[in-house]
């Protein structure tokens, strides 16, 4: 279980089961297992479509949320998942970049207790190479949505760290 903070500091686990991965298929209507299919494909949206990205993070975070956060709705969620100035410099934190990694660290993670090699292998490929296209364009300076280098760092940086959750195996 990887996870992710909030630009109020907030940690949120992603947990991916089958019980979330059929809540994601029933609240948004997206097959987490046919992440080749549609135009454009479902793995490409997860790395591109943002509101698609705030949608499933509710979705995987709900019931932490609801535990924690009783009136947060998604529009509150994904006003969390705003950009915002660090306090030691003007840069901002990419917050629903490092979320979106997290995921697919996660995602990855479920398809390899499934047993689909295939499927975590293409997402960890993809997820390196934006990772090392962020951590390029960090380091050139060029503008990028003011992405922040602890986002490239997963999972070893602390918005992407595996944790267990008590009661989790």
């Amino acid at each position: 279980m990887h996870t992710f903070r909030d630009n109020k500091g907030r940690k949120w686990s992603i947990k991916l089961n089958y019980r979330t991965a059929k809540m994601v298929t029933e609240e948004l209507d997206i097959n987490l297992f046919a992440l080749d299919y549609g135009e454009p494909s479902l793995f490409t949206r997860l790395f591109t479509d943002g509101v698609l990205m705030i949608e499933l993070l509710y979705t995987v975070c709900h019931d932490e949320i609801q535990f924690r956060e009783k009136d947060m709705d998604v529009f509150k969620f994904a006003t969390a998942m705003e950009s915002q100035p660090t306090e030691s410099s003007k840069d901002h934190v990419d917050y629903l970049g490092i979320a979106r990694m997290a995921f697919l660290d996660t995602l990855s993670d479920f398809f390899r207790r499934l047993g689909s090699l295939g499927q975590a292998v293409l997402i960890d490929v993809q997820s390196s190479q934006m990772r090392a296209v962020i951590a390029e364009l960090v380091q050139a300076g060029e503008p990028q949505d003011d992405v922040s280098i602890a986002s490239v760092d997963s999972p070893e940086s602390p918005e992407s760290t595996p944790e267990t959750i008590p009661g989790e195996s």
